[in-house]
């Protein structure tokens, strides 16, 4: 289970839409999306969507600034993720256009070359399939919580979902660092509990549809100092 299966590096350099739902996130939005930008991949083929979920401050403002598409949804009634995706696939238009959607929280960061990593196991499974990667820390030494958050997730890669990808039995998706086949986003995203991410994976088990991993493909996430900032996280 601790091989890491490796991608053969492609030339095709699939068009990717980057969703990314912020509630109240402009402290950390453009560092995000800076970050996309500076990755090694051809921009042209990377379109950011930041929906600006309930937000009261400026991270709808921000994220137009550095060159996202801003989708605004101020549906106080509708609070959970699942529904702030359906909400922005139903203002895209075009996305048959694209090969896959990736989706991101704000306070994620990703690796240089993170985008050919996914790109390159995408294409590997015939753009028919998601693709999850490799989740980890940006703050593990600011204590003990996020330790234990970066440890938790750096095992998770390594024993769960590796091994599991490794004997050829589907995955699933946890939260954010996927990408999505578009065709599977034709009609929308339909996965609006309070756990979008088991639902997604629970109907991709349901439809005969794997979901796969990509042991190089690194990200990385802020997690929680403090219990109450964890607590406000769970409850959000």
């Amino acid at each position: 289970t601790f091989y890491k299966k490796r991608y053969p590096s492609v030339k095709e350099k699939c068009r990717y839409g980057i969703i990314i739902s912020a509630k109240d996130e402009e402290n950390v939005i453009g560092r995000l999306i800076n970050s996309i930008r500076e990755a090694d991949y051809p921009q042209e083929k990377l379109d950011i969507y930041v929906i600006a979920h309930n937000c009261s401050d400026r991270t709808g403002e921000i994220a137009k600034s550095l060159g996202a598409f801003v989708i605004t949804d101020n549906n106080k009634e509708e609070n959970t993720l699942g529904q702030a995706y359906k909400y922005a696939f139903s203002h895209i238009d075009n996305i048959s256009s694209y090969d896959g959607f990736i989706f991101f929280n704000a306070d994620n960061t990703v690796a240089k070359d993170y985008f050919n990593k996914l790109n390159d196991a995408f294409v590997y499974y015939g753009k028919k399939d998601a693709i999850s990667s490799f989740r980890n820390s940006l703050n593990a030494n600011d204590g003990i919580m996020p330790a234990v958050y970066g440890y938790y997730f750096a095992t998770s890669c390594v024993l769960a979902f590796s091994g599991r990808n490794n004997f050829n039995v589907t995955g699933r998706v946890t939260g954010c660092g996927f990408v999505v086949p578009s065709d599977q986003l034709v009609n929308g995203w339909n996965f609006t509990s309070i756990t979008e991410d088991i639902e997604y994976s629970a109907n991709s088990v349901l439809n005969g549809k794997k979901i796969h991993f990509c042991y190089d493909a690194t990200f990385y996430e802020e997690q929680p100092k403090t219990i109450k900032t964890m607590w406000n996280q769970r409850l959000r």
